[in-house]
């Protein structure tokens, strides 16, 4: 596969991400909102929110360091950068060498980090009670994530290698990485439905803070997605009729995602339940165990 190629299908991939984040984030608000017998609102209107708050300018708690200014927009670089290593519609995109599972898992983490951080530099009751929830949270998820990745690097290749493993059926045969897998979807379900914490941020912080909670959103789509359902993914070496059919598979996939999303918020609630972390824990727990032996 030529590096033009490779190069074209990463910023089509970039473009696709950002644009299709807060549309994403729309189509769940709107189904949730239709499951639960409400009016739905516009599949539009996170971008119409988040434009407005960037007209105006951000207010800041007087305790507040220079972590609450760079927060947003470390969150959404952070955001950016794990969805640029996920495939979406094709293989063999100009950053997938650098699509190894931990470096994943690493940028999972900052990103629940530094919303933490944030959370506790505004020095208010409210961001430190939000900001040690999240941490406790933390204590089962990240590691299940860890866990998880950890056991899906054991193979020796980068993200690419596992979802064609994936798809020539034989990441089946594998109960470490098929428990992993579960495991990674068990934290997604956690994270999606985690509350953000967004009590130390307004207006451009607000709107950055929402950017990167719906990259994210869209970026676990295509991790689980990718790997529970990989078929129909663009190959390295195709041609353009394999990316318009990579672009279905894709939109399909998302479409999935977007109906469990919506159908475990509204059953879930507005808080994840402390028994999905422990039992992504165990099933995390269980791949890595299973694996190393």
């Amino acid at each position: 596969m030529s590096i033009l190629v490779a190069c074209v299908g990463q910023l089509l991939h970039l473009v696709l991400m950002l644009a299709a984040a807060p549309v994403l984030t729309g189509v769940v608000e709107a189904l949730a909102a239709w499951f639960g017998g409400r009016a739905a609102p516009s599949v539009m209107q996170p971008w119409w929110d988040v434009a407005r708050l960037f007209a105006k300018a951000p207010v800041r708690a007087s305790s507040a360091s220079a972590v609450s200014a760079v927060a947003p927009s470390v969150s959404v670089v952070l955001a950016v950068l794990c969805a640029a290593l996920v495939s979406s519609f094709m293989l063999g995109m100009a950053l997938a060498p650098l699509a190894d599972p931990i470096v994943i898992a690493a940028l999972l983490v900052a990103m629940r980090v530094v919303p933490v951080l944030a959370a506790m530099d505004s020095g208010t009751a409210e961001g430190g009670i939000a900001a040690a929830e999240a941490a406790q949270a933390a204590v089962f998820t990240e590691t299940a994530l860890l866990l998880a990745l950890f056991v899906l690097s054991l193979s020796g290749g980068g993200l690419d290698r596992i979802v064609v493993a994936g798809m020539d059926g034989t990441l089946l045969t594998d109960p470490a990485a098929v428990l992993a897998v579960a495991a990674l979807a068990l934290v997604a379900g956690e994270a999606v439905v985690q509350p953000v914490l967004e009590n130390a941020y307004s207006a451009r912080d607000l709107a950055l803070s929402r950017i990167a909670k719906q990259v994210r959103l869209l970026m676990w789509c295509d991790l689980v997605g990718g790997l529970a359902l990989p078929f129909g993914m663009a190959p390295a070496d195709g041609g353009p009729l394999d990316w318009l059919v990579g672009l279905a598979a894709w939109g399909g996939r998302v479409g999935l995602a977007a109906l469990a999303v919506a159908a475990l918020r509204v059953v879930g609630g507005a808080r994840p339940s402390p028994a999905l972390r422990r039992l992504a824990l165990a099933f995390g727990a269980v791949s890595a165990g299973v694996g190393l032996l």
